[in-house]
C-alpha cells in the first residue's frame, strides 16, 4: 500500500490506498478474529455459532463489495479501451 517515499525538502511519505488490498486485509482480520472467538468459545464450553455467524456476515458484505468493485473496474476499462 505504501508505494513510495518521495523526499521533497524533507522526507514525505505518499500513501496510495488500493481498495482491493484494504478489503483483503479486512477479510483476513475478520477471519482471524472469527477463528479466535470460535476457539475460545469451544475451549470454554460455549456454542460459538452466533458469533461466527456475525463474522461470516461481515465477510459476505465485503465479498459483495469486492465483486461489485471488480465489475465496475472491468466496465470502466472496457469502456475506455484499456
Amino acid at each position: 500500500m505504501l508505494r513510495q517515499a518521495v523526499p521533497v525538502a524533507g522526507p514525505e511519505l505518499v500513501l496510495q490506498l488500493e481498495e482491493m488490498q484494504v478489503a483483503a486485509s479486512a477479510q483476513s482480520a475478520i477471519s482471524a478474529s472469527g477463528l479466535i472467538v470460535e476457539s475460545y468459545a469451544r475451549y470454554y464450553g460455549h456454542d460459538p455459532e452466533s458469533l461466527v455467524r456475525e463474522s461470516r456476515s461481515r465477510r459476505a458484505m465485503i465479498d459483495g463489495w469486492m465483486k461489485n468493485w471488480v465489475g465496475l473496474q472491468t466496465q470502466k476499462h472496457a469502456h475506455h479501451g484499456v
